[in-house]
């Protein structure tokens, strides 16, 4: 037109601009300021159709940006230039935007009706705060509302940012406040909504009284509202309301998805019920099976310990050509080590790590540790240094978990020259013993008499400040007085939670040093802590009255035995 002389004018800038929608809406920006740079007055028409071809995909900004251009070249907005500003901040769920929007409608006296409110609400999603203000609005306004306004009222609890349980259960108390005074038909997407929102507040009864209140107005619950019921069942371990609302799926001709399977499953994976889950599975079509089926299926039976189970889940998915993820092969390892199949949890892992998952495991380190505690739980030293090896083979750092793993099962072997190689490897490593990784190289000590050596290791304990447990008292003090230190072991019982067994190991180490006086002294901490002695502690008070002649003070622990119902050794009676 332009290279013909003919210059295009208002109508014909209008008609481009409502040939552009959608994916287009770039083009009616473009025109708009074509328009400006022609010096052609932009009407209400020309705004409206720009906002309208950009609803479903610009940004919130755009639209404020058309409105509050619309406003400085003086063109009135009518509720239609509103409403596509609130659809678009419904569609990026900015309130703020829609919040702002409504108020210039109030301030301009335009009269905003259901679509404007539903889309403002729309724009609340998550917020259920601001939603209820909004909803106030409309009452006040007498505004007639639609069972769409309903819907939008009860999703904005969905997605909702706040973690408070207590700002979850509000929320969904005002989303059932306003189920029930809205006199409103209700369908099934207010069904859903509503027990949607009651999934973060674990409300599976009412969840469930939801469901069976819909069947009783004639409704046709779908998929999604069976898998909202489910959901909210699995998240508490409600496995019976699962199976029941699974059969009314069937009866229903429902056809369940592979979320609803997921469902079901993860509420019999929480419940252990390992029967019903591998069942379902089993009944389950191969193109529905999932690693999540699988996965819950093999989780229930880890909990029970049922690893035969759990291998045969697995050997049924690999035959589906589905590969076990991490949480699989860590699931099944570890229902061979409740059963102390530390065998099969080795086998397991190396079928999966050779054959199927090489590359595909996040972390072998995981599968690894597992497999390394089910060895530890048998005392399988030889095994667990195997596994460490295999680990490091694929450039793979050994954690504190696994290297502690080590040393407690060499502890229960007497191996002890190994959990001092492991602990100077974890020195050599840089990495941060724990209190456990004390405890196995104490009990790897003790059980080795190396008593001098535990003496150092308690030493180094203090020195790195690692909080010492009552096992770790035990051990300290007991390896103080078995190495002669019984002023080291004396030492020792005011830094650690010390129990009867360290007063005890403390009273044997003065007794051997001939010091009978401490020992009457730990008598006395005990009574005053109102700790209850035992046959132990009497029978070293008793040897230590022995040894320094206190006949007085023999017969009054003498008494204290007999009212305790305990005997003494018989050199001492």
């Amino acid at each position: 037109m332009v290279p013909n002389g003919i210059q295009p004018d208002v109508i014909t800038y209008n008609t481009a601009l409502s040939m552009c929608s959608d994916d287009r809406w770039q083009g009616g920006i473009e025109l708009l300021q074509d328009m400006k740079a022609a010096a052609l007055q932009q009407d209400r028409f020309s705004f409206n159709t720009a906002l309208n071809s950009c609803e479903k995909i610009a940004s919130w900004r755009v639209a404020r940006d058309l409105l509050k251009a619309s406003g400085d070249l003086g063109v009135s907005s009518d509720t239609i230039t509103v409403n596509s500003i609130l659809n678009v901040c419904a569609g990026w769920s900015h309130w703020e935007t829609a919040s702002s929007a409504l108020s210039q409608m109030q301030r301009r006296s335009l009269q905003a009706d259901v679509i404007s409110h539903s889309s403002a609400l729309a724009a609340c999603s998550g917020r259920w705060v601001q939603a209820g203000v909004l909803l106030g609005r409309v009452r006040h306004a007498y505004i007639r509302t639609n069972v769409l306004t309903l819907n939008t009222v009860i999703n904005c609890l969905e997605g909702d940012p706040m973690s408070e349980p207590a700002d979850k259960m509000a929320g969904w108390s005002w989303a059932l406040d306003i189920f029930a005074t809205m006199q409103l038909q209700r369908d099934v997407i207010t069904y859903n909504s509503c027990i949607t929102a009651a999934r973060p507040s674990n409300r599976w009864q009412l969840a469930n009284f939801l469901f069976r209140h819909a069947l009783q107005n004639g409704l046709r619950p779908n998929v999604r509202t069976h898998n909202v019921v489910l959901a909210t069942c699995a998240a508490d371990g409600i496995w019976r309301i699962g199976i029941c609302t699974l059969g009314h799926m069937h009866s229903d001709g429902v056809q369940p998805d592979v979320i609803t399977q997921s469902s079901v499953h993860n509420a019999l994976a929480q419940s252990l019920q390992w029967l019903h889950a591998t069942c379902i599975l089993l009944e389950t079509p191969a193109r529905q099976s999932n690693l999540v089926l699988y996965g819950a299926a093999v989780s229930s039976c880890s909990g029970e310990g049922r690893w035969r189970i759990a291998v045969t889940v697995t050997a049924a998915m690999l035959r589906r050509a589905l590969l076990p993820n991490a949480v699989i092969c860590n699931s099944l390892i570890s229902a061979c080590e409740k059963s102390c199949c530390w065998v099969q949890a080795i086998a397991s892992m190396n079928i999966m790590s050779d054959s199927y998952v090489r590359g595909q495991l996040a972390d072998f380190t995981i599968t690894c540790n597992a497999t390394i505690s089910a060895c530890e739980k048998s005392s399988q030293w030889l095994s667990v240094v195997s596994l460490l090896r295999r680990l490091r083979s694929r450039g793979l750092q050994a954690t504190v978990t696994a290297e502690n793993a080590l040393m407690n099962a060499c502890g229960s072997q007497e191996r002890w020259k190994e959990s001092l190689q492991a602990l100077r490897r974890m020195h050599d490593c840089h990495m941060q013993p724990n209190l456990t990784t004390f405890n196995a190289v104490l009990n790897a000590r003790e059980r080795g008499r190396i008593w001098k050596d535990a003496v150092q290791l308690v030493a180094k304990l203090m020195e790195q400040r690692v909080v010492p447990g009552i096992l770790t008292g035990c051990a300290a003090v007991a390896a103080a007085g078995r190495s002669t230190k019984w002023q080291l072991a004396l030492a020792f019982l005011p830094r650690f939670q010390a129990d009867l067994v360290a007063h005890s190991s403390a009273m044997n180490a003065c007794l051997s040093a001939q010091r009978c006086q401490p020992v009457f002294v730990l008598l006395q901490e005990l009574r005053d802590g109102s700790v209850k002695t035992d046959t132990v502690i009497c029978n070293s008070v008793m040897a230590a009255c022995v040894i320094s002649r206190r006949p007085k003070q023999a017969a009054s622990i003498l008494y204290d035995v007999q009212c305790q119902g305990l005997e003494l050794m018989a050199s001492l009676s």
